[in-house]
Order: structure tokens, then sequence, then C-alpha cells
């Protein structure tokens, strides 16, 4: 049965609509979910373990394959790039030839010079393997010697652009010594290195894309991307694809770790131990998982297998244990709500289900029965005190109105002796009616009427009354006498010979969102409920005076718990003094 709308959100498992914020932690539904829990989360943890256990390995794996291979390049391009330094340090430091370039002027011992020094780094330029050019630069002379080991086409590019950065270095009077450091002249990045001895600039620089050509040839025919990246994670190579795939190269290269948008790359970096640079590998995360087919596919399988047999175990569960149940508990809410009528019909069902369903029908059938005969002994006995209290009719109350009717025949009041008669007689048939469980307020209040006008011949001028009802509830249904006894025992209790005792019966249909009530209330201007009456009156207590056991106001409240469930009676003593009693009564 899916759930209402005015309920808690459910969900719907095999077939069986499990509300979380509902469930008892005693109950069945609770017991077979949390199972169902216990078996499938330790199952799905160690699956999920398992394929994330795995991809860390053969990641591990590829990453210690690829970080020694870059490692090693990145020592071999280091080792080069430092017999660079040495040799421009050495040469610095040693060679006669760059004494006569300190001084100004181009004599032909400085062309000599330069000449000389000119085929000795076109010679020793061969033997240095990372580097594309070096050059001798003259501050004084403002004249440049380069030597290329493959004349490069923007070689006279990249050296006027080098040296309009160089001018700081030219204008120091401080030797100076700049380890490798990257550069980017136009669109291409490059490597650059000098040192400053003098009036002397010797330096040298190579093309970042050429130091991986040798990584690029034997990388090929594998998916891995191998670049340069400076300290501020800024690629050197490559830039178009590392934008593209936005992939983070500003972190630490100890380990590996994954970065990108579209495709996850695995990350492999070692840095330079004499530039600022790093050499990074770029692995796609898909080519590293395609080694795993065989156990991605038992996951797959076992993933498939989970969801085909957690639906039909717990629809299984549902037909056999759970709806049977909900037929059973359904059955026992209605009982509990006072339909007796709530048999569970008969289904195909289980052996012992069965049993339960004809053990539960028969017995609520002779629940019924048995209710039945109390409910009925309970009117029989009602009716009986019902009737009790009609005939109850008190001698003094019947030789009062005989005595008030001889007294009125003494003054010759012949039109009062006939309303008072008239009245009387009214009176004791409406009392005398034993047969009826309810009457139309109405016709409560015209007995009523006929009560107070013999109480009023009967004190003169000392007995007051005011019936105010609402025509809307004249014909609502009420317990016989259920008005008259309050109206009594007011006029018994609250009339005084020494002052004027007033009676107010108020009734209207009270409405709501949820139910319509009749209100009806009886008060006086006498001097009200003891404190003790008051309190057994309130608490449903019989009282007890010298008059004996007063059976009235317990015969009415019997009578509206039965025949209108859902009844109230109120006692209370008014601020002003004299009592009040009021009743409402569901229609």
């Amino acid at each position: 049965m899916p759930p209402s709308a005015d309920r808690q959100p459910a969900v719907l498992m095999g077939g069986i609509y499990l509300n979380p914020l509902k469930l008892k932690r005693n109950s069945i539904q609770f017991k077979l979910f949390s199972g169902v829990l216990i078996v499938l989360v330790p199952l799905i943890a160690l699956l999920f373990f398992n394929n994330y256990y795995a991809i860390h390995v053969v990641r591990d794996q590829i990453s210690v394959s690829n970080k020694n291979t870059i490692s090693l390049y990145m020592r071999q391009i280091d080792e080069n790039l430092d017999d660079v330094s040495k040799y421009i340090y050495k040469l610095a430091l040693s060679d006669p030839d760059l004494i006569e370039l300190n001084q100004k002027g181009l004599t032909d011992s400085y062309m000599l010079s330069k000449v000389r020094l000119s085929n000795e780094l076109s010679q020793d330029i061969l033997l240095l393997k990372a580097v594309d050019s070096m050059f001798v630069y003259s501050i004084p002379n403002q004249d440049i010697l380069k030597t290329y080991r493959n004349s490069p086409s923007d070689a006279l590019f990249v050296y006027s652009q080098l040296m309009t950065r160089l001018q700081p270095e030219m204008q120091s009077n401080e030797d100076i010594t700049k380890q490798w450091y990257a550069e980017t002249i136009g669109k291409e990045h490059y490597l650059v290195t000098y040192s400053k001895t003098d009036n002397v600039i010797i330096g040298a620089w190579v093309n970042v894309k050429n130091l991986l050509t040798p990584i690029s040839y034997v990388n090929k025919g594998e998916n891995v991307t191998p670049l340069f990246a400076t300290d501020r994670g800024e690629p050197l190579v490559n830039e178009d694809f590392v934008r593209e795939h936005q992939i983070d190269l500003n972190r630490q290269t100890d380990s590996y770790y994954m970065s990108g948008s579209k495709e996850q790359f695995l990350v492999v970096g070692q840095k330079s131990s004499i530039s600022n640079i790093s050499l990074i590998a770029l692995v796609p995360d898909s080519d590293i998982l395609k080694g795993l087919p065989y156990l991605t596919r038992v996951i797959i399988l076992c993933f498939l297998a989970v969801a085909l047999l957690v639906p039909f175990s717990l629809m299984m569960l549902r037909k056999t244990v759970l709806l049977p149940l909900r037929r059973i508990l359904m059955a026992m809410k209605l009982v509990k709500e006072g339909n007796l009528k709530a048999a569970i019909t008969p289904y195909r069902t289980s052996d012992e289900f069965e049993i339960v369903n004809d053990s539960f029908n028969g017995m609520i059938q002779e629940i019924e029965t048995l209710k039945i005969s109390y409910y009925e002994e309970q009117l029989q006995k009602q009716q009986a005190e019902l009737k009790y209290y009609q005939l109850q009719i008190k001698p003094h109350f019947f030789l009062n109105a005989i005595n008030i009717i001889y007294n009125l025949a003494q003054v010759k009041k012949y039109e009062l002796i006939q309303e008072l008669s008239i009245s009387l007689s009214r009176y004791f048939r409406y009392m005398l009616q034993t047969n009826q469980y309810s009457v139309p307020l109405d016709k409560e209040i015209k007995h009523i009427r006929n009560y107070l006008v013999i109480q009023e011949h009967r004190f003169p001028n000392r007995f007051q009354y005011e019936i105010n009802v609402e025509n809307q509830a004249l014909p609502i249904p009420v317990p016989p006498l259920a008005v008259q006894t309050f109206v009594e025992n007011a006029v018994k209790h609250a009339m005084s010979m020494d002052r004027v005792m007033k009676l107010t019966i108020d009734a209207e249909l009270r409405k709501d969102e949820e139910s319509t009530r009749l209100w009806i209330r009886v008060q006086d201007t006498g001097t009200g409920f003891s404190e003790e009456a008051l309190a057994k009156l309130r608490a449903g207590e019989r009282i007890v005076d010298e008059d004996g056991e007063h059976i009235g106001v317990s015969n009415i409240r019997e009578r509206l718990h039965h025949l209108n469930p859902g009844s109230e009676l109120t006692f209370t003593n008014r601020p002003e003094g004299g009592a009040s009693v009021e009743m409402l009564i569901p229609v």
C-alpha cells in the first residue's frame, strides 16, 4: 500500500514501503531491513575496498615505473646541464683569450682572441650534449660571439631578446653566476645559464623541447605525455594539452596524484637539482584501469547479482511474511478502534498464517458476541436505573402539588388550577415514559417548562427562571431527563426562603473544524456546590447525603458515555455565587 501524502517519505525496496522515521526498533520490518543492511553493507564495502585496493596497487606500480624512468632522464639532463655549467665556469677562470675581450677596442689582438675562442667553443659544443648554443659577450665592445650545435631558425630573435634581458647584469660591476633557469622568449621556452666575470658574459641556452626528444623516442607507442613545468606549475611543453584537461601541476611531486577535469591523469614528477623546472609524466587513468578487465567484470557481476537478489528477496519476504503481518496488524488496529467487523479475508498464504488468521477471526467473533451481550446487559441495567429514577417521585412533591391545587381552589383561581393540572399531568406522563433511549432537546425543554411552572406556583415571588435555546439545537437528541436531573437538583439545593432564586438554562450548537457539539448549561443563584461534592462530581464518584445515594448524575454520565461517546460534563461554582453544570454532547 503506497504511503499517503500526509505521511513521512518512505523508501520503496522490493515492493515494500519502508519508512525509516517510523520503523520501531523491535518491529519485524526494522529487523529485516537491518538484517539486509548487515549483509549488504559489508559485501558492498568489501567490493569497493577490493576495487579501490586493486586500482591503488596498479596506480602505484605505474607511478613507480614512470617515476624511475623520469628520475633517470632528469638525472641525465641535470648531469648534462651541470657539465655545461662547469665548462662555462672553467672557461671564465682559465681561458687567456677572455682577457682581451675585457678591453675596449677592436684591436688585432682582440680579433685573434675572438677567433681562437670561437674555434674552441665550436669544438667543445659538440661534446656538450644538453646545449643548443653558447655565447660570449664583450660588454665594453658590445660584441657577441655565438656558436651553435645546429643553427636554430629563431637564433637571432633569441639572442636579441636575451641580450635585452641581460642589460641589468651588463651595467652591474659585480661578478654574477646564474644557474639554469626557465626563460620564455616568444612562444618558446628555454633554459638559460650565464656567468659574468669582469666585463665578459659567458652563457648557454637550450630549447626545452629538445630536452624531451630522447624521452619521447623511448616512450613511443605508450600513451604517456612527458613535459617540463616550472616550480610555479607553469607548463613549458604541451601547454594546450594541460589547459584542455585542466591538469594541476602546482603540487609536490614526491608521490603521484590524480588531476584533470574531463579525464583523470596520473601525475608523476621529478624536480631538477640544478634548475627551477621539473620533469613530469602524465598517464591517462583510463589506460591504467584497462589492466583490470577481469576484476572489473567480476565487480560488475557482483553488483548486478546483489541488485537483483535484494529486490527478489524483499519481494519474497513481503509476500510470505510482511503482507500477512500487515493484514493482521490492520485488522487489529480496526478492532482497537472499535470495529469488530474487521475480519481477515481468507487468502492463500503459509500454513502458519492461515492458522493465525482463522484463530483471529474466531476470537473476534467471540469478542463481538461477548461485547454485544455486555452492551445489552449495560443497557438493561441503565434502563432499570432510569425506570427507578423515573419512578422515584418524591411524595412531598406530589403532596405539595395537590396542596397548591387545594389552595387555588379555595381562592377560586380556576384558570391557575387548570394550568397547574395540565403541567402536572404532562410532567408525570413524561416521567413515566421508560422505553426511549433519547428524545429531542425540544421535548426535554417542554418537560422542564412544565416542572418549572409547578415550582413557580409553589414558590411565588421567590423563584424565577430563564430558558435560552437556539432553534438549531431543538431537534438534537439527548438522553431523557439528562437536563431535567440537573434542573431538579438546582431547585432542591439552591432554593431558599430568604432570597429570590433564579434558574437559567442555555443551549446552542458549537462548531469547529473537527466536530459539531451541543452545548447545554444549567446554572442557579444559590450557594453552589460544597468543596467535597464538587471534588466527587469531577472525579465521577457518586454522592451520598442524608437522603441516601444519588444515582441521577451517575446514570446520566453512564448513558452519555455509552450513547454519546465523547460527551463531557463540567461542574463549577459561579464567581458571583451559585452552581453551574455544562454538558457537551457530540452531534
